[in-house]
Protein backbone atom coordinates (compact mmCIF):
# COMPACT_ATOMS: atom_id res chain seq x y z
CA UNK A 1 0.00 0.00 0.00
CA UNK A 2 1.29 3.31 -1.19
CA UNK A 3 2.28 6.02 1.94
CA UNK A 4 -0.54 8.15 0.73
CA UNK A 5 -3.15 5.47 0.84
CA UNK A 6 -1.61 4.67 4.41
CA UNK A 7 -2.11 8.27 6.04
CA UNK A 8 -5.25 8.18 4.71
CA UNK A 9 -6.46 5.38 6.36
CA UNK A 10 -4.76 6.51 9.39
CA UNK A 11 -6.71 9.62 9.40
CA UNK A 12 -9.78 8.33 9.11
CA UNK A 13 -9.33 5.99 12.21
CA UNK A 14 -8.01 8.53 14.22
CA UNK A 15 -11.20 10.52 13.07
CA UNK A 16 -12.80 7.60 14.41
CA UNK A 17 -10.85 7.49 17.90
CA UNK A 18 -11.18 10.90 18.01
CA UNK A 19 -14.92 11.13 17.96
CA UNK A 20 -15.40 7.55 19.40
CA UNK A 21 -18.06 9.14 21.75
CA UNK A 22 -20.39 11.51 19.51
CA UNK A 23 -20.14 8.40 16.63
CA UNK A 24 -21.40 6.13 19.00
CA UNK A 25 -24.23 7.53 20.95
CA UNK A 26 -25.19 8.66 16.96
CA UNK A 27 -25.15 4.76 16.55
CA UNK A 28 -26.81 3.46 19.66
CA UNK A 29 -29.46 6.15 20.18
CA UNK A 30 -30.41 7.68 17.16
CA UNK A 31 -30.26 4.65 14.39
CA UNK A 32 -27.23 5.92 12.83
CA UNK A 33 -28.57 9.50 12.32
CA UNK A 34 -26.33 13.32 13.12
CA UNK A 35 -28.33 16.26 12.94
CA UNK A 36 -26.74 18.97 10.90
CA UNK A 37 -26.33 21.59 13.76
CA UNK A 38 -23.59 23.66 14.57
CA UNK A 39 -22.06 22.15 17.63
CA UNK A 40 -22.06 19.37 15.14
CA UNK A 41 -20.17 20.85 12.45
CA UNK A 42 -16.21 19.79 13.27
CA UNK A 43 -17.95 16.39 13.65
CA UNK A 44 -19.55 16.14 10.05
CA UNK A 45 -16.62 17.71 8.33
CA UNK A 46 -14.33 15.19 9.55
CA UNK A 47 -16.79 12.38 8.87
CA UNK A 48 -17.70 14.00 5.11
CA UNK A 49 -13.97 14.16 4.30
CA UNK A 50 -13.56 10.58 4.57
CA UNK A 51 -17.29 9.30 3.37
CA UNK A 52 -18.33 7.87 6.21
CA UNK A 53 -21.68 9.85 6.06
CA UNK A 54 -24.54 10.39 3.51
CA UNK A 55 -28.08 12.65 3.18
CA UNK A 56 -30.19 12.97 0.15
CA UNK A 57 -31.61 16.16 1.04
CA UNK A 58 -29.59 19.05 2.47
CA UNK A 59 -32.58 19.58 4.60
CA UNK A 60 -32.01 15.96 6.06
CA UNK A 61 -30.11 14.48 8.60
CA UNK A 62 -26.71 12.91 7.60
CA UNK A 63 -26.51 8.75 8.01
CA UNK A 64 -23.90 6.88 9.15
CA UNK A 65 -22.42 4.58 6.23
CA UNK A 66 -23.24 0.96 6.07
CA UNK A 67 -19.53 0.25 5.91
CA UNK A 68 -19.01 1.93 9.26
CA UNK A 69 -22.25 0.34 10.80
CA UNK A 70 -20.68 -2.84 10.21
CA UNK A 71 -17.96 -2.03 12.04
CA UNK A 72 -19.80 -0.45 14.88
CA UNK A 73 -21.91 -3.53 14.97
CA UNK A 74 -19.24 -5.74 15.48
CA UNK A 75 -18.09 -3.79 18.54
CA UNK A 76 -21.01 -2.79 20.19
CA UNK A 77 -22.39 -6.23 19.82
CA UNK A 78 -22.77 -7.38 23.72
CA UNK A 79 -24.49 -3.62 24.48
CA UNK A 80 -26.73 -4.29 21.84
CA UNK A 81 -27.54 -7.52 22.77
CA UNK A 82 -28.13 -6.16 26.23
CA UNK A 83 -30.75 -3.97 25.68
CA UNK A 84 -31.95 -5.83 21.91
CA UNK A 85 -35.61 -4.89 22.15
CA UNK A 86 -35.08 -1.38 22.26
CA UNK A 87 -32.74 -1.49 19.33
CA UNK A 88 -34.55 -3.55 17.17
CA UNK A 89 -37.38 -1.36 17.52
CA UNK A 90 -35.42 1.87 16.64
CA UNK A 91 -34.23 -0.27 13.38
CA UNK A 92 -37.80 -0.57 12.74
CA UNK A 93 -39.20 2.83 13.09
CA UNK A 94 -36.35 4.12 10.63
CA UNK A 95 -36.99 1.48 8.28
CA UNK A 96 -41.12 2.36 8.27
CA UNK A 97 -39.60 6.14 7.52
CA UNK A 98 -37.26 4.47 4.55
CA UNK A 99 -40.34 2.92 3.63
CA UNK A 100 -42.26 6.57 3.51
CA UNK A 101 -39.45 7.77 1.41
CA UNK A 102 -39.58 5.51 -1.12
CA UNK A 103 -43.41 5.52 -1.67
CA UNK A 104 -42.24 9.47 -1.97
CA UNK A 105 -39.71 8.57 -4.38
CA UNK A 106 -41.98 6.29 -6.92
CA UNK A 107 -44.93 8.79 -6.44
CA UNK A 108 -42.54 12.13 -8.08
CA UNK A 109 -40.23 9.88 -10.18
CA UNK A 110 -36.79 10.54 -7.75
CA UNK A 111 -35.18 8.10 -10.17
CA UNK A 112 -32.00 8.52 -8.40
CA UNK A 113 -33.20 8.72 -4.35
CA UNK A 114 -35.57 5.54 -5.44
CA UNK A 115 -32.17 3.43 -6.55
CA UNK A 116 -30.91 4.65 -3.60
CA UNK A 117 -33.74 3.12 -1.45
CA UNK A 118 -33.70 0.22 -3.05
CA UNK A 119 -30.45 -0.60 -2.14
CA UNK A 120 -30.26 0.91 1.21
CA UNK A 121 -33.95 -0.66 2.22
CA UNK A 122 -32.90 -4.55 1.91
CA UNK A 123 -29.71 -4.31 3.74
CA UNK A 124 -31.58 -2.52 6.82
CA UNK A 125 -34.11 -5.51 6.59
CA UNK A 126 -31.52 -8.18 6.65
CA UNK A 127 -29.91 -5.96 9.47
CA UNK A 128 -32.90 -6.45 11.25
CA UNK A 129 -33.53 -9.94 11.04
CA UNK A 130 -29.81 -11.29 12.36
CA UNK A 131 -30.28 -8.97 15.14
CA UNK A 132 -33.81 -10.42 15.85
CA UNK A 133 -32.11 -13.88 15.34
CA UNK A 134 -29.38 -12.70 17.92
CA UNK A 135 -31.86 -10.98 20.23
CA UNK A 136 -33.48 -14.28 20.48
CA UNK A 137 -30.92 -16.91 20.71
CA UNK A 138 -28.81 -14.53 23.41
CA UNK A 139 -30.79 -15.93 26.64
CA UNK A 140 -29.71 -19.04 25.85
CA UNK A 141 -26.33 -18.70 27.61
CA UNK A 142 -28.36 -18.11 30.69
CA UNK A 143 -30.33 -21.09 30.37
CA UNK A 144 -27.17 -23.53 29.89
CA UNK A 145 -25.32 -21.35 32.62
CA UNK A 146 -28.29 -21.77 34.94
CA UNK A 147 -26.18 -17.72 36.60
CA UNK A 148 -23.65 -20.24 38.05
CA UNK A 149 -21.23 -17.35 37.66
CA UNK A 150 -22.91 -15.61 40.44
CA UNK A 151 -22.71 -17.76 44.00
CA UNK A 152 -25.03 -15.74 46.36
CA UNK A 153 -28.43 -17.77 46.19
CA UNK A 154 -30.79 -14.46 46.54
CA UNK A 155 -28.36 -12.72 44.03
CA UNK A 156 -29.07 -15.20 41.13
CA UNK A 157 -32.57 -14.88 41.90
CA UNK A 158 -33.06 -11.74 41.00
CA UNK A 159 -30.64 -11.66 38.22
CA UNK A 160 -32.70 -14.81 36.84
CA UNK A 161 -35.99 -12.65 37.35
CA UNK A 162 -34.50 -9.50 35.64
CA UNK A 163 -33.13 -11.41 32.73
CA UNK A 164 -37.15 -12.86 32.95
CA UNK A 165 -38.28 -9.38 32.64
CA UNK A 166 -35.76 -8.51 29.27
CA UNK A 167 -36.91 -11.75 27.57
CA UNK A 168 -40.74 -11.12 28.04
CA UNK A 169 -40.20 -7.04 27.10
CA UNK A 170 -38.13 -8.76 24.31
CA UNK A 171 -41.59 -11.16 23.07
CA UNK A 172 -43.50 -8.45 23.36
CA UNK A 173 -42.25 -6.53 20.63
CA UNK A 174 -42.21 -9.50 18.77
CA UNK A 175 -45.79 -9.74 18.98
CA UNK A 176 -46.09 -5.87 17.52
CA UNK A 177 -44.98 -6.75 14.30
CA UNK A 178 -47.89 -7.45 12.46
CA UNK A 179 -48.46 -9.71 9.41
CA UNK A 180 -50.79 -6.79 7.72
CA UNK A 181 -48.64 -3.91 8.61
CA UNK A 182 -46.21 -5.47 6.48
CA UNK A 183 -47.76 -6.42 3.80
CA UNK A 184 -49.21 -2.57 3.21
CA UNK A 185 -45.36 -1.53 3.48
CA UNK A 186 -44.30 -3.91 0.71
CA UNK A 187 -46.75 -1.84 -1.83
CA UNK A 188 -46.54 -4.25 -4.30
CA UNK A 189 -42.80 -4.21 -5.01
CA UNK A 190 -41.55 -8.16 -5.92
CA UNK A 191 -38.21 -7.20 -3.54
CA UNK A 192 -39.68 -5.56 -0.36
CA UNK A 193 -42.44 -9.04 -0.47
CA UNK A 194 -39.93 -11.57 -0.19
CA UNK A 195 -37.94 -9.81 2.49
CA UNK A 196 -41.51 -8.49 3.96
CA UNK A 197 -43.92 -11.31 3.60
CA UNK A 198 -41.48 -14.62 4.02
CA UNK A 199 -38.15 -14.09 5.03
CA UNK A 200 -38.78 -11.29 7.84
CA UNK A 201 -41.98 -13.25 8.79
CA UNK A 202 -40.18 -16.05 8.85
CA UNK A 203 -36.91 -14.95 11.30
CA UNK A 204 -39.88 -13.70 14.15
CA UNK A 205 -42.03 -16.77 14.24
CA UNK A 206 -38.59 -18.93 14.44
CA UNK A 207 -37.18 -16.50 17.08
CA UNK A 208 -40.66 -16.62 18.76
CA UNK A 209 -40.41 -20.46 19.35
CA UNK A 210 -36.17 -19.84 20.44
CA UNK A 211 -37.78 -17.32 22.80
CA UNK A 212 -40.52 -19.35 24.46
CA UNK A 213 -38.49 -22.01 25.36
CA UNK A 214 -35.79 -19.81 26.92
CA UNK A 215 -38.61 -18.21 28.86
CA UNK A 216 -39.99 -21.72 29.83
CA UNK A 217 -36.50 -22.46 31.08
CA UNK A 218 -36.01 -19.92 32.74
CA UNK A 219 -39.22 -19.87 34.84
CA UNK A 220 -38.74 -22.85 35.35
CA UNK A 221 -35.36 -22.48 37.00
CA UNK A 222 -36.65 -19.72 38.99
CA UNK A 223 -39.12 -21.59 40.66
CA UNK A 224 -36.21 -24.35 41.33
CA UNK A 225 -33.98 -21.82 42.81
CA UNK A 226 -36.75 -20.03 45.34
CA UNK A 227 -37.21 -23.64 46.74
CA UNK A 228 -34.03 -23.80 46.95
CA UNK A 229 -33.74 -20.72 48.95
CA UNK A 230 -36.45 -22.14 51.37
CA UNK A 231 -34.73 -24.80 52.48
CA UNK A 232 -31.46 -22.94 52.51
CA UNK A 233 -33.53 -21.01 55.55
CA UNK A 234 -34.89 -23.80 56.89
CA UNK A 235 -31.40 -25.33 56.96
CA UNK A 236 -30.14 -21.85 58.48
CA UNK A 237 -32.50 -22.05 61.22
CA UNK A 238 -31.52 -25.69 62.34
CA UNK A 239 -27.75 -24.82 62.31
CA UNK A 240 -28.07 -21.63 64.27
CA UNK A 241 -30.34 -24.12 66.61
CA UNK A 242 -27.49 -26.54 67.03
CA UNK A 243 -25.16 -23.36 67.00
CA UNK A 244 -26.45 -21.99 70.16
CA UNK A 245 -26.91 -25.37 72.09
CA UNK A 246 -23.89 -27.29 70.87
CA UNK A 247 -24.01 -30.24 73.19
CA UNK A 248 -28.00 -30.89 71.98
CA UNK A 249 -28.15 -34.68 70.49
CA UNK A 250 -32.09 -35.37 69.06
CA UNK A 251 -33.29 -37.93 70.21
CA UNK A 252 -36.64 -40.21 69.65
CA UNK A 253 -37.84 -40.35 73.19
CA UNK A 254 -37.75 -36.90 73.46
CA UNK A 255 -40.65 -36.11 71.29
CA UNK A 256 -43.94 -35.62 73.24
CA UNK A 257 -46.68 -37.95 70.92
CA UNK A 258 -49.53 -36.01 72.58
CA UNK A 259 -48.43 -32.62 71.33
CA UNK A 260 -46.66 -34.27 67.86
CA UNK A 261 -48.81 -33.36 64.56
CA UNK A 262 -50.74 -35.96 63.41
CA UNK A 263 -48.76 -35.54 59.98
CA UNK A 264 -45.52 -37.01 61.66
CA UNK A 265 -47.23 -39.34 64.26
CA UNK A 266 -49.02 -41.38 61.83
CA UNK A 267 -47.72 -42.91 58.74
CA UNK A 268 -50.40 -42.16 55.71
CA UNK A 269 -49.96 -44.42 51.88
CA UNK A 270 -47.01 -41.87 49.54
CA UNK A 271 -48.81 -41.95 46.49
CA UNK A 272 -47.06 -41.28 43.48
CA UNK A 273 -48.41 -40.47 40.14
CA UNK A 274 -46.87 -39.53 36.76
CA UNK A 275 -48.57 -36.55 34.38
CA UNK A 276 -47.48 -34.96 31.40
CA UNK A 277 -45.91 -31.18 31.68
CA UNK A 278 -47.89 -29.66 28.75
CA UNK A 279 -46.13 -26.05 29.34
CA UNK A 280 -43.17 -27.35 28.38
CA UNK A 281 -42.53 -27.03 24.61
CA UNK A 282 -39.96 -30.33 24.93
CA UNK A 283 -42.25 -32.11 26.53
CA UNK A 284 -44.25 -33.14 22.86
CA UNK A 285 -40.91 -34.56 21.67
CA UNK A 286 -41.10 -36.67 24.74
CA UNK A 287 -44.49 -37.92 24.99
CA UNK A 288 -43.85 -38.37 20.91
CA UNK A 289 -41.27 -41.04 21.73
CA UNK A 290 -42.92 -42.59 24.20
CA UNK A 291 -46.02 -43.08 22.33
CA UNK A 292 -44.34 -44.84 19.57
CA UNK A 293 -42.62 -47.01 21.87
CA UNK A 294 -46.21 -48.20 23.21
CA UNK A 295 -47.50 -49.52 20.22
CA UNK A 296 -47.60 -53.49 19.53
CA UNK A 297 -47.47 -55.13 16.15
CA UNK A 298 -50.87 -57.14 16.29
CA UNK A 299 -50.31 -59.97 14.08
CA UNK A 300 -52.99 -61.78 12.93
CA UNK A 301 -54.25 -65.39 13.56
CA UNK A 302 -53.33 -67.23 10.23
CA UNK A 303 -56.58 -68.31 8.55
CA UNK A 304 -56.60 -71.09 6.15
CA UNK A 305 -57.57 -69.81 2.33
CA UNK A 306 -61.47 -70.82 2.00
CA UNK A 307 -62.73 -72.03 -1.21
CA UNK A 308 -63.96 -69.09 -3.37
CA UNK A 309 -67.82 -68.87 -3.55
CA UNK A 310 -69.35 -67.16 -6.92
CA UNK A 311 -71.66 -63.93 -5.62
CA UNK A 312 -74.26 -62.56 -7.32
CA UNK A 313 -74.27 -58.89 -8.24
CA UNK A 314 -77.92 -59.16 -10.44
CA UNK A 315 -78.70 -56.57 -7.90
CA UNK A 316 -77.58 -52.94 -7.62
CA UNK A 317 -75.68 -52.43 -4.34
CA UNK A 318 -77.05 -49.92 -1.67
CA UNK A 319 -75.24 -46.96 -2.01
CA UNK A 320 -74.60 -45.00 1.37
CA UNK A 321 -75.04 -40.96 1.44
CA UNK A 322 -72.23 -39.11 3.93
CA UNK A 323 -74.27 -36.39 5.52
CA UNK A 324 -72.32 -32.98 5.75
CA UNK A 325 -71.07 -32.23 9.37
CA UNK A 326 -73.34 -29.64 10.76
CA UNK A 327 -70.65 -28.60 12.69
CA UNK A 328 -68.18 -27.70 10.18
CA UNK A 329 -71.07 -26.33 8.03
CA UNK A 330 -71.54 -24.21 11.19
CA UNK A 331 -67.75 -23.04 10.99
CA UNK A 332 -68.58 -22.11 7.14
CA UNK A 333 -71.72 -20.22 7.90
CA UNK A 334 -69.51 -18.10 10.29
CA UNK A 335 -66.45 -17.58 8.24
CA UNK A 336 -69.00 -16.41 5.05
CA UNK A 337 -70.48 -14.22 7.60
CA UNK A 338 -66.96 -12.37 8.55
CA UNK A 339 -65.78 -12.31 4.79
CA UNK A 340 -68.97 -11.32 2.92
CA UNK A 341 -71.31 -9.71 5.53
CA UNK A 342 -68.97 -7.98 7.25
CA UNK A 343 -70.14 -8.64 10.20
CA UNK A 344 -67.54 -9.57 13.54
CA UNK A 345 -68.98 -12.84 15.35
CA UNK A 346 -68.00 -14.58 18.51
CA UNK A 347 -67.85 -18.29 18.93
CA UNK A 348 -69.27 -18.42 22.21
CA UNK A 349 -72.52 -17.07 21.36
CA UNK A 350 -72.58 -18.41 18.22
CA UNK A 351 -72.67 -21.80 19.50
CA UNK A 352 -75.36 -20.96 21.93
CA UNK A 353 -77.45 -19.35 19.19
CA UNK A 354 -76.95 -22.53 16.71
CA UNK A 355 -77.59 -25.06 19.19
CA UNK A 356 -74.88 -27.16 18.39
CA UNK A 357 -74.28 -30.53 19.81
CA UNK A 358 -69.76 -29.99 20.92
CA UNK A 359 -68.56 -28.81 23.99
CA UNK A 360 -67.01 -25.36 24.01
CA UNK A 361 -63.10 -26.19 23.98
CA UNK A 362 -63.96 -28.27 21.02
CA UNK A 363 -65.54 -25.58 18.98
CA UNK A 364 -63.18 -22.94 20.09
CA UNK A 365 -60.24 -25.26 18.84
CA UNK A 366 -62.09 -26.33 15.22
CA UNK A 367 -62.76 -22.49 14.54
CA UNK A 368 -58.95 -21.79 15.31
CA UNK A 369 -57.77 -24.19 13.30
CA UNK A 370 -60.53 -23.85 10.65
CA UNK A 371 -59.76 -20.65 9.99
CA UNK A 372 -55.72 -20.83 10.26
CA UNK A 373 -56.37 -23.21 7.23
CA UNK A 374 -58.14 -20.91 5.00
CA UNK A 375 -56.17 -19.67 1.53
CA UNK A 376 -53.75 -16.99 1.97
CA UNK A 377 -56.39 -14.17 0.76
CA UNK A 378 -59.15 -15.52 2.57
CA UNK A 379 -56.67 -15.77 5.77
CA UNK A 380 -55.79 -12.28 5.83
CA UNK A 381 -59.76 -10.81 5.27
CA UNK A 382 -60.49 -12.33 8.55
CA UNK A 383 -58.57 -11.32 12.51
CA UNK A 384 -59.01 -13.62 15.33
CA UNK A 385 -59.06 -12.43 19.08
CA UNK A 386 -59.10 -14.52 21.59
CA UNK A 387 -60.46 -13.99 24.83
CA UNK A 388 -59.82 -15.14 28.31
CA UNK A 389 -57.95 -15.14 31.47
CA UNK A 390 -54.06 -15.09 31.80
CA UNK A 391 -52.44 -17.69 34.11
CA UNK A 392 -51.18 -16.44 37.40
CA UNK A 393 -47.77 -17.73 37.54
CA UNK A 394 -47.08 -17.38 33.58
CA UNK A 395 -48.78 -14.23 32.24
CA UNK A 396 -47.95 -15.41 28.79
CA UNK A 397 -49.79 -18.05 28.85
CA UNK A 398 -53.91 -17.49 28.59
CA UNK A 399 -57.10 -19.94 29.09
CA UNK A 400 -59.53 -19.34 26.34
CA UNK A 401 -62.51 -19.17 26.69
CA UNK A 402 -64.01 -17.38 23.29
CA UNK A 403 -62.81 -16.18 19.74
CA UNK A 404 -64.03 -13.01 18.19
CA UNK A 405 -63.70 -13.39 14.41
CA UNK A 406 -63.73 -9.98 12.69
CA UNK A 407 -63.46 -8.76 8.87
CA UNK A 408 -60.07 -7.10 9.00
CA UNK A 409 -61.35 -3.37 8.05
CA UNK A 410 -63.41 -3.58 11.32
CA UNK A 411 -60.44 -4.96 13.25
Amino acid sequence: MSKGKTDSAKSALKALGGYGEEILKAFLQANGRIEDVPENDALIQVLRKHRMIWRLDDADSYQIRNVVTRLLDHITESHRRHSAHEHIAGQWVYLQDRFDAYRIAITNGLVEDRRNLEDEIPERILELIEDIRQAATGFNQYVTSEFAYINNLELRIRENDRVLGRAHALNVLFDSFSITEMAELSIGEPFLEKLLQKHLPGALEKSRKDLGHALFQLRKLLSRLQEEQKMVKLLSTFESAYANNPGFMPDIEDIDFSRCPDSINAAAPFVIGGYADLLDPDGENILSDLANGLRKDKSEDWVPDSPRVPIDMSQEPDREVMQPDPIQEAIGQLIVMVTEEGMSVGAKHSRTVMDLDIDLPSWLQMISTDVSALPEELRQAITMEYQGVHDERYPDNMYVNDVILRPVHAS
